[in-house]
């Protein structure tokens, strides 16, 4: 550590503390603490942050982006597969099918909780690694089943890695960028399951030409992907961090800056020490409940869609082949209102309530298009399918919102978990919404899409009311915090930082946090 007369010389900087003071354990502070700490006397002033950040982007938004890509692209499987005969050949009957949507879904939502505290304690960019790999593994061995109980066993287990995706990517890339830079990075890499969408839609179509006595077409299409994914996942587990002071790309100067830089959003890098506390707050805390609501209801349109959008094209007067081309379009769409809701919240156009809400009321224009007009206007349907993929445009900026509206690291991971188990429930739920009786015009699940979209909508404008109505309440109690940004903070000063890097949830810095809407 630095001498007090070395430290005396560099300047200081005035950061509002957590009043009253008390006594922090050093257990609970972040493992950025310990690294500023040890490297206080580093010089970082020659650090340029621009360009330290075009270097992180060049790193990790690719990783991120072809994880998201292949875990998406494997997801939309079935919905192909069912298209090309997948049930026949296994001779699914009753809910069978249904049960095998969304058995990934069961066990998804059962590890959720367990998932949050194995985040809390064990590397991330491992453990994303592994789970793809094994993932890879399941989806390879999904080509030899034969029968029912073979698929929906391999169905489940897939379930248990499935829920360490996108917690694991929103940890990760919240601690290399500030809350106002995260919005833009979540979107780029989620804009990836529209480009999965596309990219599937012609793969299936490409494997529905494949003809051969031993596989059917489906088989070969899980074999080869599911192949392609072990690939990928060698390179996920070569390059991915574990955390930002873990980070091998970057050296001990580009670190220090990065962990100054991102020391305003007041929710740190990484601790393993479990909080039991921090537990109970998730469950009390209305952002996360009102938050879930809207993930879940907006996962039961996208459970219905993912599992059967081809199904409901075909019930428009389409042929196999293309209704499997006509998910294609939905796949640009999403991609196109990934990237224009992430220019537009980073250039500050609109907030983030306004763009989610907004992505949400052209989805439900969509969904009604797809509900109400007359059977045979096919025209009509089409377009609802199309404007009914903004609905899921706006999902990483959903997320983006956890990362950055909730503190504490046994809170955080566990929070990230339960939305992503809401989005799962959903996912759950829209299948069974598509019932066989009601073919071949599907009433229930396309009146059902409308419900829930116009529910998220109304979700959405409450989430903002309470964080206008909380920020609103802790300016009135403390004022602004004094310091928001610490990007010319040059020295270790070791109650400020202690402070600034201590194991607190959002409802303890009632002081210095604010949250973004």
């Amino acid at each position: 550590m630095a001498s007090t007369s070395s430290i005396d010389k560099l300047p200081q900087v005035s950061v509002a503390l957590e009043e009253p003071a008390k006594p922090i354990n050093i257990s609970d502070l972040d493992d950025a603490y310990i690294f500023l700490r040890d490297n206080a006397t580093l010089d970082s002033n020659d650090v340029d942050l621009k360009r330290l950040r075009r270097k992180i982007d060049k790193h990790l938004l690719p990783l991120c982006f072809c994880i998201r890509f292949v875990q998406g692209l494997d997801g939309h499987l079935l919905n192909y597969a069912i298209v090309m005969g997948l049930p026949e050949d296994l001779n699914l009957e009753g809910q069978q099918l249904n049960n095998i949507a969304s058995s990934i879904h069961w066990v998804h939502i059962a590890a959720a909780i367990f998932v949050g505290i194995y985040l809390n304690k064990f590397a991330l960019g491992k453990s994303l690694g592994g789970s793809m790999l094994t993932w890879g593994i399941l989806v390879t061995c999904t080509a030899a089943v034969s029968k029912y109980q073979q698929m929906l066993a391999i169905r489940l287990v897939m379930g248990v890695v499935d829920c360490l995706f996108t917690p694991t990517l929103m940890l990760i890339t919240s601690q290399f960028y500030r809350k106002d830079e995260q919005a833009l990075r979540f979107q780029l890499w989620f804009c990836s399951i529209g480009f999965a969408q596309v990219c599937g839609a012609f793969i299936s179509y490409g494997f529905q030409s494949v003809d051969t006595r031993g596989l059917y077409s489906w088989q070969i299409m899980y074999l080869v992907l599911g192949l392609s994914t072990i690939v990928v996942s060698c390179w996920v587990i070569a390059c991915l961090p574990d955390s930002a002071v873990k980070a091998k790309f970057l050296n001990r100067a580009e670190k220090v800056a990065l962990l100054r830089h991102i020391s305003s959003n007041a929710t740190g890098v990484s601790s393993h020490r479990i909080k039991p506390k921090q537990m109970v707050a998730v469950l009390v805390d209305p952002q996360i409940w009102l938050l879930m609501l809207a993930v879940l209801l907006t996962g039961f349109g996208g459970g219905i869609m993912s599992n059967y959008g081809s199904t409901l094209i075909r019930s428009f007067g389409y042929s196999r082949k293309q209704s499997t081309l006509l998910n294609a379009p939905g796949g640009g769409i999403n991609i196109v209102g990934c990237l224009f809701a992430a220019w537009v919240v980073h250039k500050r156009y609109l907030q983030r309530w306004s763009m989610v809400a907004l992505s949400y009321a052209v989805a439900l224009i969509g969904a009604c298009l797809i509900a109400f007009p007359p059977h045979r206007n096919q025209a009509a349907h089409l377009a609802g399918i199309l404007l009914f993929a903004f609905s899921t445009s706006t999902l990483g900026i959903k997320l983006q919102w956890i990362a950055a509206n909730v503190a504490g690291h046994t809170k955080r991971p566990i929070a990230m978990t339960l939305l992503s188990a809401g989005y799962t429930a959903g996912t759950i739920a829209g299948p069974y919404a598509v019932q066989k009786k009601d073919a071949p015009n599907y009433h229930v699940a396309k009146h059902s899409i409308v419900a829930s979209k116009a529910g998220c909508l109304i979700l959405v404008c409450m989430l903002a009311l309470y964080y206008l109505r909380a920020n609103h309440h802790r300016d009135r109690m403390h004022g602004k915090p004094e310091v928001e940004e610490l990007d010319d903070y040059r020295a270790f000063d070791e109650a400020c930082m202690s402070e600034i890097w201590a194991n607190l949830t959002d409802k303890e810095r009632k002081k210095t946090f604010r949250y973004v809407y």
